[in-house]
């Protein structure tokens, strides 16, 4: 249903009756100007919404909450289809993953152009990607023990000074 603006102002009763049964298009001289709903249609709406965030842009502590996620034990053999995600699974995981980013950023920042880089997409991608220097194997694949993290930690560290890359 449409009205226009004096239609509205005439007869709000009416334009209240007309958007309980549905929404009510209000225009304006020339183009759309608003639309009202009932309580209960705005409710529905509301409810409807998804809010969608790529994963580098979510805050910390809800990557904290996702990395410790578990499936059902009705599902345990889905499981191991989280091995390559994108965080590193469990505590232990998530504090290695933000020291590393922590010294990619002190790295960039050392270098002088921290404003054009993004830290934690390199990184995650990064060590989502095959090295050399691990075999050719995945890095986030070394964050599960001190020792691995301790050689992810020191091949980023050589790549500063240019002693591997």
């Amino acid at each position: 249903m449409k009205v226009t603006v004096a239609e509205l102002h005439r007869s709000f009763r009416k334009v209240r009756a007309l958007a309980k049964r549905g929404p009510v298009h209000v225009t304006e001289p020339g183009k759309p100007g608003l639309v009202i709903l009932s309580a209960r249609d705005y409710a529905a709406l509301r409810a409807s919404q998804r809010h969608a965030f790529r994963t580098e842009d979510l805050p910390n502590h809800v990557l904290q909450r996702l990395s410790q996620a578990r499936v059902d034990s009705r599902y345990d053999h889905l499981n191991g289809l989280m091995a390559g995600s994108a965080i590193p699974l469990g505590d232990a995981g998530a504090i290695a993953f933000d020291k590393l980013l922590s010294q990619v950023a002190r790295i960039v920042e050392e270098s002088g152009e921290p404003t054009s880089f993004d830290a934690r997409t390199w990184l995650l991608e990064w060590l989502h990607s095959p090295v050399p220097a691990f075999g050719g194997k995945w890095p986030v694949d070394y964050l599960d023990t001190p020792e691995g993290f301790a050689l992810v930690a020191n091949t980023i560290a050589q790549m500063q000074t240019g002693s591997y890359a």
